[in-house]
């Protein structure tokens, strides 16, 4: 059975997974301000890649912090990202195509109507 956790948006799985593979030793309140969200919600999103199977967390073993944790990605939680890297990769690159059509466009029906693209209005 998938918990509501495990149902964490692609977006957030892969950012997620891109800030821990850069530093696996990031604490959550750390995450927590850098990202403007709440403790509980990366707790949250960490615990739905946990229940994924794609991280691990382990304490530290000789830091004197005991709270202090790494999340270390699993096989199956590095082939995710991986995935999820081609995909944002790909997602990005359609949205990249779709910008230069549009601004092609704009730019054709301002050059049609006398005004220099890129010009500024007095």
């Amino acid at each position: 059975m998938t918990t509501h956790r495990a149902t964490l948006t692609e977006h957030k799985q892969f950012r997620l997974m891109r800030t821990l593979e850069s530093t696996p030793d990031v604490s959550r309140s750390d995450m927590a301000k850098a990202w403007g969200v709440s403790f509980g919600g990366i707790s949250y999103c960490l615990n739905a890649l946990v229940d994924k199977s794609l991280v691990e967390i382990r304490n530290f073993s000789q830091n004197q912090n005991k709270f202090a944790h790494v999340y270390l990605p699993t096989p199956r939680g590095i082939a995710e990202e991986a995935s999820l890297t081609s995909d944002f990769a790909k997602r990005k690159m359609n949205e990249y195509d779709s910008f230069k059509v549009e601004i092609a466009t704009l730019k054709s029906k301002t050059d049609l109507e006398g005004v220099e693209y890129g010009a500024s209005h007095e």
